[in-house]
């Protein structure tokens, strides 16, 4: 894709053949994880911030 010159997409496979699936589709809206989940503080452990 980067070779062609197309941009926001992203690789995916289908029917055994590469596709690209535009990024629209792929991030719809936002996904709410709590702040006390095992990811995020895991995440901070680590030394990731987020911002707050």
């Amino acid at each position: 894709m980067i070779e062609a010159g197309e941009f926001g997409y992203m690789a995916g496979i289908q029917n055994d053949s590469f596709i690209n699936v535009p990024l629209d589709d792929v991030a719809k809206g936002e996904r709410i994880v709590p702040i006390d989940h095992q990811l995020i503080k895991s995440a901070r452990s680590i030394g990731v911030s987020f911002g707050d």
